[in-house]
């Protein structure tokens, strides 16, 4: 069983925080503290040689995925005038502590919102990580051997800095009513990783699981289009996001033929379940893409060292993100 962390619900939460009532956004003030516990399921699908296709579901498991991450938010409200346009505005400074079986990592975050359509935020995280059931927390490539090995925990760590600007739309704005909440979000992220006590020159590491990463600017865009209810299932909508390194040299030498610049592309249908007022439920299914090579392969770790021929769809997993307020 392969048990790591992950990252995929960020554009469902960014999302919820702009479905808040205005009402809310007003009375918004002052620490607040929460809780998101997110989990993944991953069914098994084989790599399949040649150029772009789709590879099937080739069996009911692969690995599962799993992580808590504590909030404590302090919200400052800044508003301009009583203008329903400027009345909620504000200043969240967000700090975090995000737990998994296999790394630790403390993160901190300033978001502004200007004006009711707009948020901009920016951040840093820094994390270590073991191993942990078979699964590397972090762990850098040998090339020589083609294999991951472990970097000992809290001495080497990653760390990511990043800056975000989120548009948000809802026609609740031009046609008033409980039922009229259809909304649009378009962000862009960009955002640097790294290692510390590591060298961050063309080398390929492992982190949480999840193999081929390297040192560099990477960007990473989300497309959401929701509809949202006055129900128990409060909203329903979809989540297209792109992601990737601006520069395929961020892979040194195995840029040629692995192409480090490869764009990923995540589709999601998702659903929200508000439970109580404390407590709401995501529910998102996830189809995706990956690099393709022309030679045949059983496993990630041989990938720096094939051809990239192009790209690989395939449903990716099944995720839950469940947020709790104290």
């Amino acid at each position: 069983m392969k048990i790591t962390a992950f990252s995929i619900m960020a554009g469902m939460l960014i999302l919820s925080s702009f479905t808040l009532a205005a009402e809310d956004m007003k009375k918004a003030k002052g620490w607040g503290f929460s809780s998101v516990t997110d989990f993944a399921y991953y069914p098994e699908s084989d790599f399949v040689a040649g150029g772009t296709h789709f590879a099937p579901v080739t069996g009911a498991y692969s690995k599962t995925e799993f992580r808590t991450t504590i909030h404590a938010k302090y919200t400052l409200p800044v508003p301009f005038n009583d203008n329903s346009l400027f009345s909620g505005n504000s200043i969240v400074f967000d700090t975090a502590l995000e737990l998994t079986p296999l790394s630790v990592m403390p993160e901190f975050s300033v978001s502004f919102t200007p004006v009711a359509f707009f948020n901009f935020s920016a951040g840093g995280m820094a994390g270590s990580a073991w191993q942990f059931s078979g699964v590397h927390g972090l762990a850098g490539y040998d090339s020589k051997n083609r294999k991951y090995t472990d970097e000992k925990a809290f001495q080497t760590w990653l760390y990511k800095t990043w800056l975000c600007s989120t548009f948000m739309f809802d026609t609740a704005a031009i046609w008033p009513g409980k039922w009229n909440h259809i909304i649009a979000v378009a962000s862009y992220e960009l955002n640097y990783t790294g290692l510390i006590n590591k060298s961050n020159s063309g080398d390929i590491w492992e982190w949480q699981g999840y193999t081929g990463e390297a040192a560099g600017w990477k960007y990473d865009t989300r497309y959401i289009l929701g509809y949202q209810l006055p129900e128990k299932l409060s909203l329903t909508g979809m989540q297209v996001e792109l992601s990737g390194h601006l520069h395929g040299s961020d892979y040194g030498s195995a840029d040629a033929n692995y192409n480090g610049s490869f764009m990923t592309v995540q589709v999601s249908p998702f659903a929200q379940i508000t439970c109580t007022a404390s407590d709401s439920l995501f529910i998102a299914f996830g189809f995706a893409d990956r690099r393709s090579f022309q030679e045949k392969h059983s496993d990630s770790e041989e990938e720096p060292f094939l051809t990239y021929s192009g790209r690989e769809w395939f449903f990716n997993r099944i995720a839950l993100s469940w947020t709790h307020i104290f």
